[in-house]
Parts: C-alpha cells; sequence; structure tokens
C-alpha cells in the first residue's frame, strides 16, 4: 500500500516516530481502548496507522501521512502521547503479521542480479539470425517491386548474404567487438548489483533485532547532536534558527529539535534499555 504524498504531514515529533517504530518481541499491556484514543488524537484510524507504522519501520522512514492533528498534540502532553505509542508500536512490532510483512518487503526489495554476458556463439546464432530475417524480408518485398527498383535492392541483399557467410567464421571482427562490449556490460552491471545488494543487507537485514538495532542507533546518534535549547528568530514569516550551523542541518536533525527535550527524555532511556538488550 502506497500513500499519497500530497497529504503528508511530517509527524510533529520526529525522535518519537524514529524511536517507536524500531522495537519488537516486547508484552504490553496498552489496551485497545487506549490505542483507539491515540489514534484519534493524531486524526487517524488504528488500521491506518499501523499501517504506517508498519511502513516506517520497515524502510526506516517515519513520515505519518494524514495524521492531521500531530502538531496539536505536540503543543500539548507530548511525553505521555509519546510513551503510549511508543508501546503500542513494540506491541505491533513483535507480531507475526508484522514479521511476514518485513519478510516480503526485504525480498521485493532485493537486487536482480545481472544477465550474464553473451557468449560468442549467442552473439554469432542472433545476428546471422537477424541478418537471414532481413534478407527474408527484403526478397518477399522485391518480389512484388518493378524491375528497376529490384534491380537497386539487390546488391545490399548480396551484401547481406555475405554478410552471413562472414559471420560463420571463427575470427569474424564484428562477433568479437558485440562480445567485448558484452563483457565491459556485464562488468558494470556486476559492479552496480554488487553496490546495491551491500546497501540492501545493510538496510534490510535479515535478523530483525539487527534491523532495530539500526534504526535505534539511527535515532540515538542523531538525536545527541540536537541542541534543545537553541534560539529561534521569526524571518518573513517563519521560525529560523539563529545559529546559520543549525539551519543548514537535516530536516530529521530540526523535527527532532521541533519535538522537544520533553520527548527526548521520554524516548532516549527507552530506546537506550532495549538496545542494550539486543
Amino acid at each position: 500500500m502506497k500513500f499519497r504524498k500530497t497529504s503528508v504531514i511530517r509527524f510533529s515529533y520526529w525522535g518519537l516516530a524514529i524511536a517507536l517504530i524500531i522495537l519488537q518481541q516486547i508484552t504490553s499491556s496498552f489496551s485497545g481502548k487506549m490505542a483507539e484514543t491515540i489514534w484519534q488524537q493524531l486524526g487517524l484510524n488504528q488500521q491506518q496507522g499501523t499501517e504506517q507504522i508498519r511502513y516506517s519501520f520497515a524502510s526506516g522512514y517515519s513520515n505519518f501521512y494524514g495524521a492531521r492533528n500531530a502538531r496539536n498534540i505536540a503543543l500539548g502532553n507530548r511525553a505521555a502521547v509519546a510513551k503510549n505509542l511508543f508501546q503500542y508500536t513494540r506491541t505491533y512490532i513483535s507480531s507475526a503479521e508484522f514479521k511476514s510483512f518485513y519478510a516480503k518487503e526485504r525480498m521485493a526489495a532485493r537486487p536482480t542480479e545481472p544477465t550474464p554476458a553473451k557468449s560468442k556463439e549467442d552473439i554469432r546464432k542472433e545476428l546471422i539470425a537477424d541478418t537471414e530475417k532481413n534478407i527474408r524480408d527484403a526478397e518477399k518485398a522485391m518480389a512484388t517491386m518493378g524491375a528497376d527498383l529490384k534491380k537497386a535492392l539487390l546488391p545490399s541483399v548480396e551484401q547481406a548474404k555475405k554478410q552471413v557467410e562472414d559471420y560463420k567464421k571463427p575470427d569474424n571482427k564484428i562477433i568479437e567487438i558485440h562480445y567485448q562490449g558484452e563483457l565491459s556490460r556485464f562488468k558494470s552491471d556486476q559492479e552496480e548489483y554488487e553496490k546495491k545488494m551491500q546497501y540492501w543487507q545493510n538496510n534490510y537485514p535479515e535478523d530483525i533485532r539487527v534491523l532495530i538495532k539500526n534504526r535505534l542507533e539511527k535515532y540515538l546518534n542523531l538525536a545527541a547532536t540536537v541542541d534543545f535549547e537553541a534560539e529561534l528568530v521569526l524571518k518573513n514569516g517563519k521560525k529560523k534558527f539563529v545559529n546559520p550551523a543549525y539551519e543548514s542541518k537535516h530536516s530529521d536533525w530540526k523535527t527532532i529539535f521541533r519535538a522537544g527535550k520533553e520527548v527526548y527524555q521520554i524516548v532516549k532511556p527507552l530506546a537506550e534499555d532495549w538496545l542494550s538488550k539486543l
């Protein structure tokens, strides 16, 4: 399932969003009634929220699509909402449903191996077959032509027949050129495949515990660099950092800042505790 980007409202407390989608195998007493209340606060239903947790965790991106009330909650009791949503997510990600979903997503994301280089004999057969087809098509067309036009085309047909015989020679230079091109293409494709495989293995580890560890470390490392005391100034109707170095920070850094220290202080120990048990 894909969500329309036009309806995206980035989750106001991204620090929570990253951490809440990285945990599994935790038994929670989080009740269905409380879950329903949390989703209502976000402006989502429980099915929508669960789907977005699932896709966010599997992909590593923490956008909450359609969470129209997220900003308002962030201005209220952010710590309580963060903790409750964290608990809900832990429970869901421990489920067999999510494990099955991730396994399918992982295999779907696996790079396709490059097509092997064609052998010289395969190239030879293809060139001969293509040329012979062209000869047959030309001779068929010539049968309906006038004598003058037929006479004009005949040398080309004869040249094509000669080319077929040349292709049959073991040392044909054209076939060698095609073959070297195939080797070059395969080498390039193989190098690209190996890069993609490395990315896939890093970002879609088979062991979900490794996936959790990666998500946890990504959040903790980035959040540790956030200066929650940074000053803001209003410019042209928008809040900007007084420190220009902060203004150039990645959007993830900025959204953790917007989440506020209150959410960070709730999420950090939960994330560190789980990381220590992996």
